[in-house]
Order: C-alpha cells, then sequence, then structure tokens
C-alpha cells in the first residue's frame, strides 16, 4: 500500500491512493430540544444615545457572546442567535425604531424548561432591557 501512492501508473492517472477513508462532513443532527425565543419588553436604563444610529444600536443590542453569558448559568447551551428588529415597521428607519430578538438552543429538554421558569422569575436584565 505504501508504494501505491508514488507509482508511476497511478501518478500518470492521477490516481490518489490512501489509508484513509474519503472526508465526509456531516451537520448537526436536528435538536430534540426546541428553540427559546427571547424578547426585550422593557427599556430599565436607557443608555446616552451616540449620533449614529449604529452605535445606539449597538448600546442597546447584546453581542452572541454577551447573551450566552448572561444564558450559561441555565444549563449547556447549543447555540445562541441575536439579530435586529424594527419596532414600527410602518415607520421610516431611525434612532429607537430599531429593537433586537434572540434565539437560545439547550441540548437538554429539562435545562431548557429550567431556563424559562427560572429566567422570566429572576427580572433579568441585559443591556438595559428586561426579558
Amino acid at each position: 500500500m505504501a508504494i501505491l501512492a508514488v507509482h508511476p501508473q497511478m501518478l500518470q492517472r492521477r490516481v490518489m491512493v490512501s489509508p484513509y477513508p474519503a472526508p465526509r462532513f456531516l451537520p448537526f443532527a436536528k435538536p430534540p430540544v426546541a428553540a427559546r425565543f427571547l424578547q426585550p419588553t422593557n427599556l430599565v436604563q436607557a443608555p446616552q444615545a451616540p449620533s449614529s444610529t449604529t452605535l445606539a444600536f449597538q448600546m442597546i443590542c447584546p453581542s452572541p457572546g454577551e447573551l450566552f453569558d448572561a444564558v450559561r448559568l441555565w444549563g449547556s447551551l447549543r447555540e445562541v442567535s441575536v439579530w435586529a428588529v424594527k419596532a414600527f415597521p410602518d415607520q421610516e428607519e431611525g434612532e429607537g425604531n430599531l429593537t433586537w430578538r434572540a434565539r437560545v438552543e439547550f441540548w437538554f429538554e429539562d435545562e431548557a424548561r429550567r431556563f424559562e421558569v427560572a429566567f422570566g422569575q429572576t427580572g433579568s436584565i441585559i443591556k438595559g432591557w428586561q426579558l
């Protein structure tokens, strides 16, 4: 097997011989646990708004890392994602019209249920928003 990789007949025909199987990329299996969605409900601590809309949004919207740190106490997280949403879709884009939503996936259902109950009761605040 060792000499087949450099055999002249194999090299001329561009045949590659390897003792290892061909690589296969497998995606994550669908999670058995339903995702939990987070929505800010009340702005408790309003930040001082800068002139730029982008900077203002970054001040009120948590990054995935900040959200991960806030939620990881309740269990083993599979995935955390955050995205922007227009607060008033019929209004023009401007300051105060953007808010955020988040999606949290846990590996285990019991941890996700514990998160649903306990997280709401703690009155947690993330970036000035109560959830």
